[in-house]
């Protein structure tokens, strides 16, 4: 006798019951998986859902739940909810992208800028910067919580151009002319109390002459850690005539400790300070061989 026979002879009121029956049982072990995956962050099967019940059920006992008729619990703390959010439980951290984006060695034979980039602080008569070398710095710190942020300051050996993107500001605010009009250094007044600080900075030929193939990011206070990130990929050829030397955190005056160079991809590379002290720089050397430089493309 196959199924379809069996069913004939069953009372269809009998049969709904079931139906619904079994329907009910579906839902119910559908929704202890779900909750089993909300509570402990994954699907269980129906034996763990089972045992964890029963678990749950003897631990509620000891503890005196109001089921079970002893005293309810104490109310729930701050540690008892869970970890903190990673926005409450983060402390200081720097990160430096340097993006590269032209460079060529504004002493050989010939040589003439890119374009020249106008930058508006300076006197008239510096104004228009002839580009040989254009280095991009995006440096982003985040802090414990909103607080008013000491000034930083960017220089270069070249000329520098610095925004403030967060807290946004339409311009960066200058004490008096002789800040305003030195082509090499810009103080950076942030606006507002803030968690979160981006500078976007230019830097032009910047990276003229042995002694200045270098990029460092200063540590202003104590951090969880500080992350320098150089990025040569735009360059043509850049693999053939450009090599890291080290990277070290140092104070102001000495080498300081070495710390490691990662390599990722073609022509990037990274070093981390962790922990970092307040007052240290974080510095990563290049050599440049500009007789292996490709010919500049017209």
């Amino acid at each position: 006798m196959n199924l379809s026979e069996t069913l004939k002879g069953v009372d269809p009121k009998v049969l709904g019951y079931l139906v619904v029956g079994a329907t009910v049982v579906v839902l119910i072990f559908l929704g202890a998986i779900v909750f089993s995956a909300l509570k402990y962050g994954r699907a269980l099967s129906f034996f763990h859902i089972l045992s964890l019940g029963a678990k749950a059920a003897k631990e509620d006992e000891k503890a005196g739940s109001p089921s079970s008729g002893g005293s309810p619990p104490a109310a729930a703390t701050t540690a008892s909810i869970g970890p903190v959010s990673p926005m409450e439980a983060r402390t200081h951290r720097k990160i430096l992208y340097v993006k590269v984006v032209y460079l060529s060695d504004r002493a050989a034979t010939g040589a003439e800028p890119f374009y020249e980039r106008v930058v508006n602080r300076l006197e008239t008569a510096d104004r228009n910067v002839p580009v040989y070398d254009e280095a991009i710095f995006y440096t982003l710190e985040l802090f414990p919580k909103k607080r008013a942020i000491e000034g930083r300051r960017d220089n270069s050996s070249g000329v520098a151009d610095t925004s403030i993107v967060i807290p946004w500001r339409d311009e960066v605010p200058f004490n008096d002319d002789t800040e305003r009009t030195d082509k090499r250094i810009v103080m950076v007044d942030v606006p507002e109390d803030t968690d979160t600080l981006l500078t976007v900075s230019h830097f032009e030929n910047g990276l003229q002459g042995k002694e200045h193939q270098d990029f460092a990011t200063k540590i202003p206070e104590d951090a969880e850690y500080a992350r320098l990130v150089v990025d040569f990929s735009s360059i043509p050829g850049a693999s053939q005539f450009i090599s890291p030397r080290y990277a070290c955190v140092s104070s102001e005056s000495v080498d300081g400790t070495r710390v490691g160079i990662i390599p990722h991809g073609e022509s990037v590379y990274a070093a981390i300070a962790k922990p970092s002290g307040k007052g240290q720089r974080l510095k990563m050397y290049f050599n440049f061989d500009w007789s292996k430089a490709p010919p500049r493309r017209k």
